[in-house]
């Protein structure tokens, strides 16, 4: 008796010290859908036990035909966050960040509809996040904030000459993730 009664209040002892799982793993790779901080797969380093840093980017190359038409998509995006924890508990975490992505988009259509659209958008955000841990090391996270962002763009239709066109706007910001901590 005396021996189980050691366990048990060892065991809670222990347990009173036990560190989050999100301090005890100092890396994550996962994949993020966020229009504060990007889009596809990121990376994230803590350099502190409640601080993130996230990178964040992804390519995307179409070349396409139907009929007499043709066309040609070059897409990509690049973002980098900071994290900062408020809330760590053993399997969740709330932190508050700050975040910002470039996204470049060159879309080209030719045949019956000549459109030639070089797109660049200029991207920042702040807001908050919740990550859970639904697996052992697998979290899946939300994030919800306040955006803006600058795009600036030329399109062409047919044999016109290009039309530089630009556009500032803000809007509520959101993203959801899905990750992996080692």
């Amino acid at each position: 008796m005396k021996t189980l009664l050691l366990t048990i209040l060892f065991l809670l002892v222990a347990g009173l010290d036990a560190e989050p799982v999100y301090v005890k793993y100092r890396q994550a790779f996962g994949f993020k859908a966020s229009n504060i901080s990007g889009y596809g797969a990121y990376y994230g380093v803590r350099p502190s036990e409640k601080t993130r840093i996230q990178i964040t980017g992804i390519g995307y190359l179409y070349n396409g035909s139907w009929g007499k038409d043709t066309a040609e998509i070059k897409n990509y995006s690049i973002g980098l966050e900071f994290q900062k924890d408020i809330i760590q508990e053993e399997k969740y975490r709330y932190y508050l960040m700050v975040g910002g992505y470039y996204y470049s988009d060159d879309d080209k259509t030719t045949g019956s509809k000549n459109f030639h659209k070089i797109l660049d958008s200029y991207n920042a955000g702040v807001g908050i996040g919740f990550d859970y841990m639904i697996l052992r090391r697998v979290s899946l996270g939300v994030e919800l904030g306040y955006k803006i962002f600058r795009d600036y763009w030329d399109e062409k239709r047919g044999d016109e000459e290009p039309v530089p066109c630009h556009e500032y706007q803000s809007k509520v910001g959101a993203g959801m993730n899905l990750g992996f901590v080692f």
